[in-house]
């Protein structure tokens, strides 16, 4: 297969993938906001991400921020879970970048 961009590689596709992820916008949105535009490079990396997650999903394997969004999602979603890690630690301290991004 041709590349239809020789300009990126796989680390700007990743960048890219992980920006949606750390902005906490899903996949099916990434999809349909491909689906309305004419931007290639916008088309190619939703194919690429719903690849890339397919074959996560598939391995019933995470990335570095899945496990950010999935805990945000657990804290957020499953109320008894919030409780009792509420009730076990008043404070949780984070290291390192994931303190600045949305997950």
């Amino acid at each position: 297969d041709t590349i239809p961009f020789p300009d990126w590689d796989a680390y700007m596709f990743k960048e890219a993938i992980s920006s949606y992820k750390n902005s906490l916008i899903p996949l099916a949105t990434v999809q349909a906001e491909a689906a309305k535009t004419r931007h290639e490079k916008t088309k190619l990396i939703a194919e690429v991400f719903t690849r890339y997650q397919a074959e996560l999903d598939r391995m019933k394997a995470v990335d570095f921020d899945d496990l950010l969004i999935r805990t945000a999602e657990l804290l957020e979603t499953k109320q008894p879970v919030r409780e009792k890690l509420a009730r076990k630690w008043r404070h949780i301290l984070i290291d390192e970048y994931q303190d600045t991004n949305k997950a």
